[in-house]
């Protein structure tokens, strides 16, 4: 008797696995692409799942299980306009030999990042913003190489980013485009090849407890004329100048507890300098 019972349970568990086993199994990168079509909190499977690219045409959540997970992408994530999306622990990494940008937010598109990594060493970007993005506790890295640009912000994009780290740019870890705005509270900027932060149009930036480290040009450079921005808290380490201005650049206002440690605070362009 107890030999046919522990038979019929062997049995059992067998089939049970057996039913589970299609559930268990790591979905196909077609079925996972297909899955994150549809929106909602998906959470991703455990290790890593290469993917073509990814269009992410309603609000969602990709969400890491325990132990993590690694997305690496031959082509673009794109965030649609109207869409928002969300990364919660993910490690997102371009494929090799692709230029990026690894990740594009439209115009009207949102984009958060809670204790993520974004890596595409050699890019052209680790991430162009048209619209809006919100990340804390979150890497953005251009790896050995360096992108071309780690953060770009577009015409109307915004940004707040908590805690953040912004490295290897080779011309700016953040570059802010036309009207666009950024909040950057904590975190760390560089290294880079040249700026921590370039501010071409008439964009606003405020700057808060930030730690500039070995961008060799400047920490923060300024060429447009009507740009407005606001540093306190700033500590800069390394570096030809803290604060690069255009001829016509308005300078920041320097608020309390900034900390300069570059071999110049300010150096403003002229029309004989280079």
């Amino acid at each position: 008797m107890a030999r046919a019972l522990l038979t019929f349970g062997l049995l059992a568990l067998l089939a049970l696995g057996l039913a589970l086993y299609p559930r268990l199994r790591p979905p196909s990168p077609e079925a996972l692409a297909a899955r994150l079509a549809q929106g909602g909190r998906v959470v991703l499977p455990r290790g890593e799942a290469v993917l073509p690219s990814l269009d992410l045409v309603r609000d969602v959540v990709l969400a890491a299980p325990p132990g993590g997970s690694r997305l690496r992408l031959e082509g673009p994530l794109v965030v649609f306009p109207g869409v928002r999306a969300r990364l919660e622990g993910v490690v997102l990494e371009a494929a090799p030999g692709f230029g990026g940008p690894l990740v594009r937010v439209a115009p009207g598109g949102g984009l958060g990042l809670e204790g993520a990594e974004l890596r595409c060493e050699g890019c052209q970007a680790v991430a162009v913003v048209e619209g809006e993005v919100e990340a804390r506790r979150t890497l953005l890295d251009g790896g050995a190489r360096g992108a071309q640009a780690v953060l770009v912000l577009g015409e109307k994009a915004r940004a707040r980013l908590e805690e953040v780290r912004l490295r290897a740019g080779v011309q700016a870890c953040l570059l802010l485009q036309g009207r666009a705005e950024a909040q950057v509270l904590g975190g760390e900027v560089g290294p880079s090849g040249h700026a921590g932060i370039l501010v071409l149009g008439a964009g606003r930036y405020r700057l808060e407890g930030v730690a500039f480290r070995d961008n060799p040009t400047a920490a923060v450079v300024v060429l447009g004329e009507g740009a407005e921005g606001r540093l306190e808290g700033v500590r800069v380490e390394g570096g030809r100048y803290a604060l690069y201005l255009g001829e016509k650049a308005p300078a920041p206002v320097l608020g309390a507890g900034n900390v300069f440690h570059a071999r110049k605070v300010v150096e403003r362009l002229t029309g004989g300098s280079r």
